[in-house]
């Protein structure tokens, strides 16, 4: 661990808190980063929390009102999401299509009973995170914020949006990522349909770039399939 200082000051407030470091012998992805920084902030009392990718940045202006949604509205709150290399919204709160396999961003408006949010910059109080049993951390990284936030819906936590933005510079996952892990997402979630629906448009996707002449990608792509069915979960 390395504990430093941190001040700052912003509408008059001033503030100085510790910053915690804590550096793992092995990178272990997403998931698990999260959920080490959330337990260690547990044993210093902290029970409201916002996880951050590396590249975000986050005015305290936003955090204050993510923190403060939050307590209003338990469970997990997210703001708007803006691309810092096209300065356009990425992120309004996350959609799952069933019927389509489309696991989407809303872009051009704020998604409606949203059923994930992009986990670059959420905000999620201590309840939520423990009954919810924390982010899956097989995934490495993408879909580990899809994962968590369905099974927190699930078990009739909110998602909401709140109105200030945050920035960003994404990139996504590999092709052979998104289709490994969002089949992962929904065979781990005893959703059926969605892993058909999902599988048939990642095989669509495949034929799509071998029409391209993309070869690599869609070899990547068919790599991911097949992983994502070659897991075995509840074992």
């Amino acid at each position: 661990y390395m504990i430093d200082r941190f001040n700052c000051m912003a509408k008059n407030k001033n503030y100085d808190f510790e910053i915690s470091v804590e550096k793992l012998s092995l990178n272990k992805g997403f998931g698990t980063g999260m959920n080490n920084s959330i337990k260690n902030a547990k044993k210093s009392g902290f029970t409201k929390f916002i996880v951050l990718s590396q590249d975000v940045l986050l005015s305290i202006e936003s955090a204050e009102k993510l923190i403060s949604k939050l307590e209003a509205a338990p469970g997990i709150v997210f703001p708007t999401m803006i691309d810092r290399k096209t300065n356009k919204i990425f992120s309004q709160g996350g959609k799952i299509n069933r019927i389509t396999g489309n696991i989407y961003l809303e872009r051009e408006k704020i998604a409606v009973n949203p059923d994930w949010a992009d986990g670059s910059c959420l905000a999620i109080d201590l309840d939520t995170f423990e009954k919810t049993i924390g982010f899956r951390e097989d995934f490495f990284m993408y879909f580990e914020d899809v994962d968590f936030c369905y099974r927190a819906k699930k078990n009739g936590y909110l998602i909401s949006h709140i109105d200030t933005r945050t920035s960003q510079t994404p990139n996504g996952p590999s092709p052979l990522l998104r289709s490994r892990n969002s089949i992962w997402f929904a065979r781990s979630n005893q959703d059926f349909l969605l892993t058909c629906t999902l599988t048939i448009r990642h095989f669509v996707g495949v034929i799509k770039y071998l029409v391209k002449l993309n070869v690599i990608d869609a070899v990547d792509r068919f790599h991911g399939i097949t992983q994502g069915w070659g897991k075995s979960f509840g074992k």
